[in-house]
């Protein structure tokens, strides 16, 4: 199984939800992320097939999508990450919201 980053995984859910190109994930967050790091991180997760890029539009932008098999990975992924983290996130909200 694949071992994702943080933000391979972020950028994952965020093609999940809707197909996106390069520039559009480039500008999520409140952290923009540089050229450099977002298009080796594509190339990454398509590389495997993980997600699949697709040009589109006048443009001819490369918009990317998840396929059957990085959904299996986004799922095993987010499982993993709450099952490390779930005593920090338990701590952390609690700590925040007083319960």
């Amino acid at each position: 199984m694949l071992d994702l980053t943080l933000l391979q995984l972020r950028v994952l859910w965020e093609i999940s939800k809707k197909s996106r190109c390069g520039y559009e994930l480039m500008k999520l967050g409140k952290k923009k992320i540089t050229q450099g790091t977002m298009y080796p991180l594509l190339q990454s997760l398509e590389k495997p097939g993980v997600i699949v890029g697709m040009h589109s539009g006048t443009r001819q932008k490369k918009y990317y999508r998840i396929t059957a098999e990085g959904e299996k990975v986004l799922k095993n992924s987010c499982k993993k990450l709450c099952e490390v983290y779930k005593d920090i996130f338990r701590e952390y909200v609690c700590s925040r919201c007083k319960k």
